[in-house]
């Protein structure tokens, strides 16, 4: 990767310097007995598969060939595939428009705006992933390919070059089948064995619901197949052709994250979790990355502006935001939750409490809206640029209450220099997946993000990453929503 390019001015000392102090230097300390359980309760909470609930009921998919119908070029020559269309076209609100071609003519008909998606299952190659013809979904199955040792394939559906937001809603639907068991039994129903979607796990896609029951040949095939990895077959230099600045990643961020993406005061350098998660990204697209200091709520506007090509340090997937037309929501990096942190001599025990009481947390975060929503009675809600801010502020007792996410909450506990100060209040009001967030113009930086996170989550990178700086329940707990 090339030279790391830092544009923003250090921090003075003062009040800036004070607040600084309050962020994590170094990888997060032993498990702290308070957070172990807090931890044990969360997963325990998500030990289920399930499917996310808060997705949109109504997509907004503005560059359909089409208004108000899901156009299908496939070659219907797969029964699988053609039920896996009508799902999707149901839970999109389209009605299903299907145009059988050869097999060869359905790129080039997405190409040619003639399609909104197509493909029954096309296999990942390095020349598909980077083609400028069609966006490549998240797999629908993975196959086995001959060689010592075997290896697997990924296959997906292909969507309109256009329609990125497509691609989003697609993804996001795909995800809650391999939750929710959808793509298990459609497989069932319809295929001789439900193997590809069962290897689906191994590359970085967990796939729940009953199996088919198979030959011994392909039960001892998948017992060879299950340990995870990851797909090898990928462009190198990634071609993405619509960045901000050719060359360059450009990413905006507040740098002000506890262990995810924060400023260390000792050195004025960016660490955190999603700091080198950003690092990889960049140099596994043969990009230089730039970081732009920017809060939060000045993101994803930047996005919608063009200014930057991705932003968010694991931004929260809610139904507005998976439906936005204004920027594009990556496949989850984390699953995250809304908590509550309170100082550790506070009478406050449950959300209840809160009432008559001052509300703290961070502008623009969904966590401060949902305790915002569930805290009836709360006499004064106040809003701070970061998470340190908040946690000084509730120390020195102007909040009551500081609203975050599991992950900042957690780290808190470990790693913080005043963590026996704090305590969190549970249950978590609200479960989320969490991602990254791309410029809407950049389609193809979608699908190569989202692929490489598939095999982050392969092979162990992600949950490395996120463990140097805090927990990794939250990369954990992915597999219980498909992931």
């Amino acid at each position: 990767m090339r030279a790391f390019t830092n544009r923003l001015s250090f921090l003075r000392l003062g009040a800036a310097a004070l607040l600084a102090a309050a962020l994590p230097v170094a990888p997060a300390l032993a498990q702290a007995p308070a957070a172990d359980a807090e931890r044990s309760a969360f997963i325990r909470q998500l030990g289920t598969p399930q499917a996310l609930r808060d997705v949109p009921r109504q997509w907004q998919l503005p560059r359909l060939v089409t208004v108000g119908r899901l156009t299908i070029g496939t070659s219907g020559a797969s029964a699988t595939y053609a039920r896996l269309f009508e799902q999707l076209a149901r839970d999109l609100g389209l009605e299903p428009f299907v145009v059988q071609v050869a097999p060869a003519e359905i790129v080039a008909g997405l190409a040619a705006n003639r399609f909104d998606i197509g493909c029954d299952g096309l296999p990942w190659t390095t020349e598909r992933l980077a083609a400028a013809e069609a966006l490549l979904t998240s797999p629908t199955a993975a196959r086995p390919r001959a060689g010592t040792p075997p290896a697997l394939v990924a296959e997906s559906l292909c969507v309109n070059p256009r329609q990125p937001e497509l691609v989003v809603a697609v993804n996001t639907l795909l995800g809650n089948y391999r939750a929710d068991g959808t793509l298990m039994r459609i497989f069932a129903e319809t295929a001789p064995d439900t193997l590809p979607v069962q290897l689906l796990g191994s590359i970085g896609y967990a796939a729940h619901g009953t199996a088919k029951p198979g030959d011994a040949a392909a039960e001892a095939l998948a017992r060879s197949l299950a340990e995870p990895r990851a797909i090898a077959d990928l462009p190198r230099p990634w071609p993405v052709r619509n960045l901000v600045a050719p060359g360059r990643l450009t990413i905006a961020n507040a740098a002000n994250v506890p262990g995810r993406f924060f400023t260390d005061p000792a050195t004025g350098q960016f660490r955190g979790s999603y700091f080198e998660l950003f690092r990889k990204l960049a140099a596994d697209l043969g990009l230089e990355l730039v970081v732009e200091r920017v809060a939060f709520a000045g993101q994803l506007p930047g996005l919608a502006a063009n200014r930057f090509d991705m932003a968010c340090t694991g931004t929260s997937w809610t139904a507005p935001r998976l439906a936005t037309t204004d920027f594009l929501m990556t496949g989850p990096t984390g699953v995250n939750a809304t908590v509550g942190l309170v100082r550790n001599d506070s009478p406050i025990r449950a959300w209840a409490d809160g009432a008559g009481r001052r509300l703290g947390g961070v502008r623009g975060e969904i966590y401060l809206e949902s305790a915002r929503r569930n805290v009836t009675g709360a006499s004064q809600v106040l809003e701070f640029p970061g998470h340190p801010e908040g946690l000084l502020a509730l120390l020195n007792r102007q909040v009551d209450l500081h609203a975050a996410n599991l992950t900042i909450a957690l780290n808190t506990l470990q790693s913080h220099p005043m963590r026996a100060q704090y305590r969190m209040i549970m249950p978590p009001l609200d479960v989320f997946a969490q991602s990254l967030c791309v410029n809407p113009r950049q389609g193809d930086l979608l699908v190569a993000v989202n692929t490489l996170l598939g095999n982050y989550r392969a092979d162990g990178t992600l949950a490395r990453l996120v463990g140097q700086f805090g927990d990794p329940a939250e990369v954990e707990v992915l597999r219980a929503v498909g992931y």
